[in-house]
């Protein structure tokens, strides 16, 4: 059984990877434990320490902390920081702060990274923002992905790409699949296509269904119910098919 070299475990300097990950740990651990103690200065000063030793996760965490207290000018950096270090949340976040700030394309460059890394509300943003700027397939590609990941966002923009192909069914039944998730913009669009057909149960249906999901946010994620996910699984087995 291989043994882990634990020489120059004074500290995280030079060491290797078994005691990098020991010291990243317990840093985590005391800044944690310090917050939830309610010592802000303590929490702060190990973040940053650990944050100036590059660990992203610090970055990160203090960046969150940050911007808790509407510091944004102490937060940006850090999360482009744990960004660069492959945290996708902290991509995303730094995202968003961006496109608050009208900087749209380094926004987009952002979003990309997240969306690269996994993060399915970066994925579903992505694919929100082709289809705004009239890219269908890059649409299409993040939208699908989103969608078969569980966004009922994703899952509501794709089924608006496929009306405007023409592919009236997929639609309905992507919408049908995003507002039982509780997407309200979703029922929106089912309604409307209701009140066209002259379909006044549908149109209550929907309604109801509208009223009880709300808006959700680019950030909702919730597993949808079965039937959600038996139409969007009936749409991507056609999609391969084709």
């Amino acid at each position: 059984m291989n043994q882990v070299d634990m020489s120059g475990a004074e500290g995280p300097g030079g060491a290797g990877p078994a005691v990098q990950a020991h010291y990243a740990y317990e840093r985590s651990r005391d800044q944690v434990l310090a917050w939830l103690n309610g010592d802000r200065a303590l929490a702060e000063e190990r973040w940053r320490a650990a944050a100036a030793d590059g660990d992203g996760n610090a970055a990160e965490q203090l960046a969150m902390f940050y911007l808790r207290v509407r510091d944004r000018g102490e937060a940006l950096p850090l999360l482009q920081q744990a960004a660069e270090a492959g945290h996708y949340i902290a991509a995303f976040t730094y995202a968003e702060l961006l496109a608050e700030d009208g900087q749209q394309e380094a926004a987009r460059r952002m979003y990309r990274l997240s969306a690269e890394y996994g993060y399915v509300p970066a994925q579903a943003e992505m694919g929100a923002r082709a289809l705004a700027a009239g890219d269908l397939d890059m649409a299409e590609e993040m939208l699908v992905l989103a969608a078969g990941q569980g966004s009922a966002r994703a899952m509501s923009d794709l089924a608006v790409l496929l009306a405007s192909r023409g592919e009236a069914a997929d639609a309905e039944e992507l919408w049908s699949a995003a507002a039982t998730s509780g997407w309200a913009d979703a029922a929106h669009h089912l309604v409307r296509q209701c009140e066209s057909a002259g379909d006044r149960s549908g149109v209550q249906h929907w309604t109801a269904m509208a009223e009880m999901g709300g808006y959700a946010g680019p950030q909702r994620m919730t597993r949808p119910p079965a039937s959600a996910l038996r139409r969007l699984d009936a749409y991507l087995a056609r999609r391969s098919h084709d």
